[in-house]
């Protein structure tokens, strides 16, 4: 029965990750229509969140909503609570229709090789249920104008490792399990940026090797 659930609750994992991911992809494909290239828009610091997410998502996203309060304390993959960010906690979340929370904030660097543009992106694929951890219902996705990745406008993961200038949607599915902070690994100390894109990279699956 154990293995049942598990399975079963891998499988609405997958889905709703995916479901998030094209229609956040989507919103930004039909945002370029009315402001323009993502190479343009305007990705100044933008703390409060709202600025950045009314004028290039939410007329976009139908039927999306403003929830009060603010980005809940997350778990990492070790269980432990991920508090690094404390910029982004002060950012409003906003449900999607199929009640997904997601948190966009905007900012002016985002690392070496990315010429200081970008939005980060968290997705809480099953709103406010626990068990609010990286990797099983809090994902990482991105806005990053110089680094489109091929399967869209939206990239899975962060822009790259921790400073180095290795970009997490190049790595190969090994890396991913094993170095950086794109780590994706059962117990690693880390958020596990990239346990989105290591589900993407398996063809939208969940393979036992998987820190479930």
């Amino acid at each position: 029965m154990p293995s049942l659930v598990n399975s079963y609750e891998k499988k609405v994992t997958v889905e709703r990750l995916k479901e998030s991911y094209s229609m956040i992809n989507q919103a930004v494909i039909a945002s370029e229509n009315d402001n323009g290239n993502i190479l343009y828009w305007d990705y100044s610091s933008d703390v409060s969140g709202d600025r950045f997410f009314s004028q290039y998502l939410k007329p976009y996203l139908k039927g999306v909503a403003k929830k009060t309060g603010r980005v809940s304390f997350w778990k990492k993959l070790d269980g432990t609570i991920d508090n690094s960010g404390s910029n982004m906690y002060a950012v409003p979340r906003y449900m999607l229709p199929n009640g997904v929370y997601i948190t966009v904030y905007s900012s002016p660097y985002s690392g070496v090789n990315l010429r200081k543009t970008s939005a980060w992106i968290i997705v809480d694929i099953n709103g406010p249920s626990r068990p609010n951890r990286a990797g099983r219902d809090v994902f990482f996705m991105g806005i990053y104008p110089y680094l489109q990745s091929e399967t869209g406008k939206v990239t899975l993961g962060i822009h790259e490792q921790c400073g180095s200038g290795e970009i997490h949607t190049r790595l190969t599915r090994e890396k991913i399990l094993t170095s950086g902070c794109a780590t994706c690994k059962k117990d690693y100390t880390g958020a596990g940026y990239a346990c989105g894109l290591l589900i993407q990279k398996d063809g939208w699956k969940i393979k036992d090797d998987y820190p479930w």
